[in-house]
């Protein structure tokens, strides 16, 4: 809960500022009455990577939290919620819902990095404040962008921790990246290839969204021996690969990402 706190700070205070400054030019801008602020959220509460529902639910804790203790300056916080299903069509058409038919003043959501790729443009466009849920990716974050916010660890930034505890492994003498062929999986996956130990060089194997059983890339992993384990996927598949990863008695170290 308190973290959760500090990740909605920011957007708490950006709110507060600009409307403490600005309230007369605030009072026209959409979603925003002398009485209420409304907030578009969108993420998975259905499908595979429902899971990460529990992001968006304690944002809205903590918005209701806002409203029990008096709003911003006298103004309640209205939050609608979209179901994308972490689904880049789905996504596209939650985020248009928000903007055209809802006309939010801010967007906060989005903890898969596809659909956020795939609604960032028209965000932009339609110059609507926005903060990233969950989301990793720094093409995301980068370049900088007025209308753009994050507190989320990118991808990169997670990698080389990855890669440092990593090489700080030892005898390791061979490595593998186990990762989704997304977007998502790119900047972990380059950071690692980039700086790890030159002596154990990873090997890349594929896993894709949404598998049933992954004992494929467990039998190859054990046929190359692998001491160090690499693991960027998302819940669902890391849940499905570390049973299998049991149920063959594959026992290297395994490095693995924040999200999980």
């Amino acid at each position: 809960r308190s973290a959760a706190k500090g990740l909605l700070g920011g957007v708490g205070l950006a709110l507060a500022a600009g409307l403490c400054a600005m309230a007369p030019a605030f009072a026209a801008d959409p979603g925003v009455t002398k009485d209420t602020i409304t907030i578009g959220v969108f993420g998975p509460r259905t499908g595979p990577a429902n899971i990460y529902r529990l992001i968006d639910e304690g944002a809205i804790a903590v918005y209701n939290e806002a409203n029990a203790s008096g709003g911003i300056h006298g103004r309640k916080l209205k939050v609608i919620y979209e179901d994308d299903g972490c689904d880049p069509t789905k996504t596209r058409a939650a985020v248009k819902k928000l903007i055209y038919r809802d006309e939010v003043f801010l967007i906060h959501g989005g903890n898969c990095t596809s659909g956020v790729l795939a609604v960032k443009d028209e965000i932009v466009e339609n110059k609507v404040p926005y903060m990233v849920m969950g989301a990793t990716s720094r093409k995301i974050a980068a370049p900088v962008n007025r209308y753009v916010f994050t507190t989320v660890g990118l991808g990169d930034f997670v990698g080389q921790a990855m890669v440092e505890f990593g090489n700080s492994v030892p005898n390791v003498k061979k490595a593998v990246i186990v990762r989704h062929p997304d977007e998502w999986a790119e900047d972990f996956t380059n950071t690692v290839l980039a700086k790890a130990n030159p002596a154990a060089p990873p090997t890349v194997i594929e896993v894709a969204r949404n598998i049933s059983d992954a004992t494929t890339q467990v039998l190859q992993l054990k046929n190359l021996g692998a001491d160090l384990v690499y693991v960027v996927l998302y819940l669902p598949e890391s849940s499905i690969f570390f049973r299998d990863a049991l149920k063959y008695g594959l026992k290297p170290v395994f490095v693995t990402t924040s999200t999980t």
